[in-house]
């Protein structure tokens, strides 16, 4: 597996509906070579492609879990030449609400 470094951020923005809630994310790639980092469903295009030592937001609606104590998840994907390179579940815990950061390779 190609090995690169990425860190995603994650800001809570508030809550609109009592399951979800609207999240600031912010994915940055630290790695020597372009990445696609991205929502598991999307797919890899020129909108979701960062340049080493680059990085991208996007505003996304995360729901919340049944069971309340496992907060948010965003499943993320590392995708490269026509190929994913990783996959990781990040939980986003209810009481962390400003600031949440993770990091790639996992």
């Amino acid at each position: 597996m190609i090995a690169c470094l990425a860190g995603i951020t994650v800001f809570m923005s508030g809550c609109d509906y009592a399951d979800s809630t609207l999240v600031k994310v912010t994915y940055r790639n630290n790695s020597s070579e372009d990445v696609h980092l991205f929502k598991d469903g999307d797919k890899a295009g020129p909108d979701n492609k960062i340049a080493p030592g680059g990085y991208r937001t996007e505003q996304r609606w995360l729901t919340i879990d049944n069971v309340r104590e496992r907060g948010y998840e965003l499943p993320v994907v590392a995708f490269r030449n026509g190929e994913v390179i990783g996959t990781k579940m990040f939980s986003v815990p209810n009481n962390d609400h400003d600031k949440f950061t993770v990091s790639y390779p996992w």
